[in-house]
C-alpha cells in the first residue's frame, strides 16, 4: 500500500559514483521525481531522454531527481551515466538482483517511476509526458 511505501521511502540511503551516500528523505520539500533504471535495459536508456526534459523544464522550480540503477557492474553503470549526460541524483547499491530499494517501492519492470511530493508522498507511478508534467505541475 501507498502508505506502508510513505515511511519506507525515508529509509533509501544509498552511494552515488563517488561513494557518497544520498538519503532520499533529504530532499523532503522538494518534489521528488524517484526513477529506477538499468544501464543495460534499452527502454530506461530512452526514459533517460524524457528525464532530461523533465529535469531541465523543472529543476530551478524545486524538482529533483533521485534516480536508483538496478545495475551490478559499476563500470557498466558509470559508462551509461556519462554516455547519457545524466546531471541529478544517481545512486546504486550494486547488488542487482537483490536491490533493498527494488523491493521496497515493488519495481518489478524498468523503467519505473514515483513522484513524490513535497510532503514526502507518492502522488504518481510510471507517469511520462504531459501527464509527468501535468502532475509535476500541480505538486510544486
Amino acid at each position: 500500500s501507498l502508505r506502508l511505501l510513505r515511511q519506507e521511502n525515508q529509509s533509501l540511503k544509498i552511494a552515488d559514483k563517488s561513494g557518497r551516500e544520498v538519503v532520499l528523505s533529504s530532499l523532503k520539500g522538494k518534489v521528488i521525481l524517484l526513477s529506477f533504471w538499468a544501464s543495460t535495459n534499452k527502454d530506461s536508456r530512452l526514459f533517460n531522454r524524457e528525464l532530461k526534459r523533465v529535469y531541465n523544464k523543472f529543476k530551478s522550480r524545486g524538482v529533483e531527481i533521485y534516480q536508483v540503477s538496478l545495475d551490478n557492474n559499476k563500470v557498466y553503470w558509470e559508462a551509461a551515466l556519462l554516455q547519457d549526460e545524466l546531471p541529478w541524483i544517481n545512486v546504486c547499491e550494486l547488488s542487482y538482483p537483490n536491490s533493498y530499494a527494488a523491493s521496497i517501492y515493488n519495481v518489478t519492470q524498468l523503467p519505473t517511476n514515483f513522484l513524490i511530493s513535497k510532503k514526502g508522498e507518492i502522488v504518481g507511478r510510471n507517469l511520462q509526458g504531459t501527464l509527468l508534467d501535468d502532475k509535476i505541475q500541480e505538486n510544486l
